[in-house]
């Protein structure tokens, strides 16, 4: 990814990252991923689900977004 932004001429962001509730070692891994993101200047959306929920809102999940039923 790193060599794409560079390439493009453009800052690298990492989109919706994370590691779902429970999940084992997940902690670390985010925290690696942070590290990473860190060590060249990029920057990222951590997704932090709670209670075994999905990080993108699907269709019928209760959100009720225009948006998110469109990506269904």
């Amino acid at each position: 990814m790193t060599g794409k932004a560079k390439e493009w001429d453009v800052p690298l962001f990492l989109g919706e990252f994370g590691a779902p509730a429970g999940a084992n070692r997940g902690l670390e891994y985010v925290d690696m991923l942070y590290r990473r993101l860190d060590d060249g200047f990029h920057s990222g959306a951590h997704c932090a689900p709670v209670h075994e929920r999905h990080c993108w809102p699907r269709q019928g999940d209760g959100h009720g977004r225009a948006w998110a039923q469109r990506t269904g």
